[in-house]
């Protein structure tokens, strides 16, 4: 899963919303725990393994299937574990091991403690883009660095002490983003599509739920309005108007604050 999405899924369980059902399919844990990381999980060793083919490369090369790599590597990383309470597998390495898996595992920044998680590193991929990738590599990883923030959620969100970050409606954010991914998506139809499709429909859902607000309704109407104004063709145009509407006349229906 991935991270954008699952912050989408936390603001609709934080909104009284069902979530999908499917939860990952448990992975066994380690024979032991490897401390000094010798062992990845083949998801992990193919990335990297890639990795070094786009870094050796002598001509410029398309990191999309490096970037799909990464992803396949984060969703090893965060696989749950059998046997060890429900663990994330980063989470059953001692801690020698764990330090070794964070030097060795480059490109994905991986974190545990309060917050448990392993992500395709923006900067890093970023950097590579320019030095191997495409056109439409580095025109993919300038608008994937500028959506996420370095606290590794998009910038539209904002970490609280709650579990589930809020979304800043009414700090224009959210427009300027979905219509960058728009431009991307209209000048490189054949790269990183669905990655382009999920960042959109993110965007839409955030605007269309208007919930979760970090300040109150007001911004989620402003926000809503000026989404509309600017994209009256969005798939979500009728759910936005319809909650937009229900704000005015009925809003403890599904009030704009995360519970």
């Amino acid at each position: 899963m991935r991270p954008i999405a699952l912050t989408l899924l936390l603001l609709l369980a934080a909104c009284g919303r069902s979530t999908p059902d499917a939860a990952p399919a448990a992975i066994a844990a380690p024979a032991s725990l490897q401390t000094a990381a010798a062992h990845l999980p083949p998801a992990v060793a193919d990335y990297l393994a890639a990795l070094l083919v786009v870094e050796q490369a002598k001509a410029p090369v398309t990191l999309e299937a490096l970037f799909a790599k990464a992803e396949a590597a984060q969703d090893a990383l965060m696989e749950i574990t059998s046997g060890v309470d429900g663990k994330a597998l980063l989470e059953t390495y001692d801690e020698a091991g764990f330090a070794a898996l964070q030097a060795r595992v480059r490109g994905l920044v991986i974190h545990r403690g309060m917050d448990i998680y392993a992500q395709p590193e923006p900067g890093f991929f970023l950097a590579l883009a320019r030095t191997r990738g495409l056109p439409a590599d580095v025109a993919f990883f300038e608008q994937y660095a500028a959506t996420w923030g370095p606290d590794l959620i998009p910038v539209y969100l904002k970490l609280r002490p709650q579990p589930t970050p809020c979304v800043r409606f009414g700090e224009s954010r959210i427009a300027p983003m979905y219509a960058a991914w728009q431009a991307f998506a209209a000048r490189h139809p054949n790269a990183y599509a669905q990655h382009a499709a999920q960042n959109l429909r993110d965007l839409e859902e955030a605007v269309a739920l208007g919930t979760c607000a970090c300040d109150g309704a007001q911004t989620v109407k402003r926000e809503q309005d000026a989404f509309l104004k600017q994209f009256p063709a969005s798939p979500k145009a009728a759910e936005i108007r319809a909650r937009r509407e229900q704000l005015d006349k009925d809003p403890d229906v599904l009030p704009v604050n995360c519970r």
